[in-house]
């Protein structure tokens, strides 16, 4: 029988079930943007799993708190670096330890060029966004759809 009155796990009696949560293992499988100029100040959204409140982002050696935390995604404004280049970006986990990610975060002078500005190197500028459709325009409520969106420019 779950006794739901059960505060204390010393007041648990012989048939009582005691449910404690397992947090996820800390994982982080994307990040947008990649970069930031040197004065910081992007929005850095960060998916994966096992974020906990309240939870930190470590650029290099400055951390900052999460503006956003749920489950899978948490929001960290870029902090200012005094140097440009890339610094490794890692995620707090539930005990305030930090994780390191597979991910490197890259400080630029400026903003990196669309790639079809011009003299801009192919293997250092960034596509332009362009959304062409939709669809489907209009979705019921309250019942999951898969909503597919094309276009450029997602995957940089």
């Amino acid at each position: 029988a779950f006794n739901e009155d059960v505060a204390d796990p010393m007041m648990l009696k012989a048939g009582d079930i005691l449910f404690v949560p397992v947090p996820k293992a800390l994982e982080v499988t994307q990040v947008v943007p990649l970069e930031s100029p040197l004065e910081g100040g992007s929005d850095v959204v960060i998916r994966g799993s096992g974020f906990v409140y309240p939870a930190h982002c470590k650029f290099g050696d400055v951390i900052v708190r999460a503006s956003y935390v749920v489950d899978d995604v948490i929001v960290c404004n870029s902090p200012e670096q005094k140097q440009p280049g890339l610094v490794p970006l890692s995620v707090s986990d539930s005990k305030g330890d930090f994780k390191d990610s597979s991910f490197l975060f890259h400080y630029t002078v400026g903003m990196i060029p669309f790639c079809d500005t011009p003299g801009a190197r192919p293997s250092w500028c960034r596509p332009r966004l362009g959304i062409y459709n939709v669809a489907p325009l209009r979705v019921p409520q309250d019942i999951p759809v898969t909503l597919v969106v094309t276009g450029t420019g997602f995957n940089s």
